[in-house]
């Protein structure tokens, strides 16, 4: 079954319990360009809550971004999480969602949810968009190709599944110094070839279109944006490992994130200096909301909540991606793939919010420094 419907009772559910709190709100649909399963019209949606909301304008100059479903399936659980945070945000305030006397004034504070950023994905069951562009890697102002990629293609990227195909990514992880060059070659991003992992696109995308507009037209106003965007999958069960996308260790968001988590609290695989135990990512969206707000000070990082070793996460991954263009897989989403990224298990999901939860009290905490 894909998972539209899924993708339109979460939506309606965050928007009615927003609502539900009788606090003023500012709704924006924004529709995707291709229909989903069964003609389904899909949209990403903007709930705004703070000041200028019944005007439908983003006037506080501190807000905080939430975002679910960058990578398309991974949204069912990060929609869950900003449900749990509306609940708190309805049945007690903002401040409730800050350490205690954080927000006592929060006259100047709003929080913006982006739901569903990638509706196709969501829809279908898949981490890309309508054209196979893993929008979390199409931000870049020149979308060229990847050498790296043609050394890994043959493993990422075949035309047929089998025993054969499993056990050839099984035997790259099992070589710590091939896994060394592999790993950078299939994650960061490539451009050339659209049936392949981490295909960055040879063009914007219309989901970063949409996020760019609307991040140019309605956040003018916005002095401090601390942005949280919710991924699954790659990691240690239970974890949610924290992840920024800043490239310069000196610089001032840097120093902010160091600050408002600690030093050790965040892993920064974009930096040469780097000792992550992820490669970076090219073209990812909270760089670009950076590049977007030069007159902002933008602090943002990515949570990562684990569900599956890398290993068994990419043979999901090479799997889905081999069926979906050289199969039958049209009709249904991948099972396999989302147990790998939505595990629906309450434990699993309580600890996705509690982790997503502490990481918006020390946002706003540090939206709120002088």
């Amino acid at each position: 079954m894909f998972l539209y419907k899924i993708l339109h009772e979460n939506r309606e559910s965050l928007i009615k319990t927003i609502a539900s709190g009788g606090q003023d709100l500012a709704l924006w649909q924004l529709p995707y360009p291709v229909l989903g399963p069964d003609k389904y019209h899909l949209f990403t949606n903007m709930i705004y809550v703070g000041p200028g909301a019944s005007m439908r304008s983003i006037d506080a100059s501190k807000v905080l971004m939430i975002i679910s479903g960058t990578h398309g399936l991974e949204g069912p659980p990060g929609s869950r999480v900003q449900i749990g945070l509306a609940q708190v945000l309805v049945q007690a305030g903002l401040p409730a969602l800050a350490p205690r006397g954080i927000l006592d004034d929060h006259s100047d504070v709003g929080i913006l949810f982006v739901h569903a950023l990638n509706p196709w994905g969501y829809a279908f069951g898949r981490r890309v968009d309508h054209e196979g562009i893993d929008i979390n890697r199409n931000c870049v102002d020149v979308y060229a190709g990847s050498r790296d990629w043609d050394t890994v293609r043959d493993v990422c990227a075949p035309s047929v599944w089998g025993e054969a195909q499993e056990a050839a990514i099984r035997s790259v992880f099992a070589d710590p110094q091939r896994l060394r060059t592999f790993l950078p070659a299939m994650i960061r991003g490539q451009y050339h070839d659209p049936k392949g992992l981490f295909y960055g696109g040879s063009r914007e995308s219309a989901c970063i279109h949409t996020l760019r507009e609307f991040c140019t037209q309605q956040l003018t106003k916005v002095q401090r944006l601390a942005v949280v965007d919710l991924h699954t999958g790659i990691g240690e069960p239970m974890k949610g490992d924290l992840y920024s996308a800043e490239v310069d260790a000196s610089s001032l968001a840097t120093a902010r994130l160091k600050r408002w988590f600690g030093e050790c609290a965040l892993q920064f695989p974009n930096m040469k200096t780097s000792q992550s135990s992820s490669p970076g990512a090219d073209g990812n969206v909270l760089s670009a909301i950076t590049r977007w707000l030069p007159t902002v000070e933008v602090t943002s990082l990515a949570i990562e909540m684990g569900v599956a070793p890398l290993l068994e996460a990419t043979i999901a991954l090479v799997r889905e991606n081999t069926l979906y263009h050289h199969g039958a897989l049209r009709t249904a989403p991948d099972e396999r793939l989302i147990d790998v990224f939505d595990p629906l298990h309450d434990a699993w999901d309580g600890a996705f919010y509690t982790r997503t939860r502490n990481v918006v009290e020390q946002m706003l905490a540090g939206l709120m420094e002088s």
